[in-house]
């Protein structure tokens, strides 16, 4: 039972649990601003799940591929300390994004294309772009503000003029805290 408790652990660390309510945060907004349109159903916690799932994976993605560096930098996460093998993140990774998609096309096809696109982003980001500078600190914040977008398009299917200042303010301050934080990163 202690091994059940530790691995379960271990995978609540890789997703980095304590930040869940990050893609809560920013897919509501849309959701808020489309379904005062057109009213509330099983659409809105369902684009939250989505979301949040999604999040989750971009989370477990990094950590994959950046496990040579956690190695050294983070020896004690998941990956780098034995705990989750590279290969069972990959496959959950993979099939929370399936999940998504799912999802996504379950509330509307605009928002199955729009979890193609974003899981798309996170992928570019997690292997490749996170370490190309400006282009990590663009396309990070570009991935969390697009979640109010897709909020918008999971209830309603469109995109209210409102939720493109959501998403201008969203990316702004996430690409402002993704900067700030790279520059604490490179004096450390």
């Amino acid at each position: 039972m202690r091994s059940v408790a530790r691995t379960f652990h271990a995978y609540l660390e890789l997703v980095r649990y304590p930040l869940f309510a990050i893609p809560i945060v920013a897919t509501l907004p849309g959701i808020v601003l489309a379904a005062h349109d057109t009213g509330w159903d099983w659409r809105a916690p369902c684009a939250l799940l989505t979301a949040v799932l999604g999040y989750f994976a971009g989370m477990i993605k990094n950590d994959y591929f950046h496990r040579v560096e956690d190695d050294v930098a983070n020896p004690g996460r998941p990956i780098p300390s034995g705990r989750v093998r590279p290969a069972d993140a990959m496959r959950l990774a993979g099939g929370l994004y399936l999940a998504c998609v799912a999802l996504g096309f379950a509330m509307h096809w605009k928002a199955g294309l729009l979890v193609f696109a974003l899981i798309a982003l996170s992928h570019s980001y997690n292997a490749y772009l996170k370490m190309r500078g400006v282009w990590g600190s663009l396309a990070l914040p570009l991935g969390i503000g697009l979640l109010s977008v897709f909020g918008a398009v999971s209830v309603s299917g469109t995109v209210p003029g409102l939720v493109w200042f959501a998403f201008g303010a969203t990316f702004l301050y996430d690409f402002g805290t993704h900067v700030a934080s790279t520059f604490k990163d490179i004096d450390q």
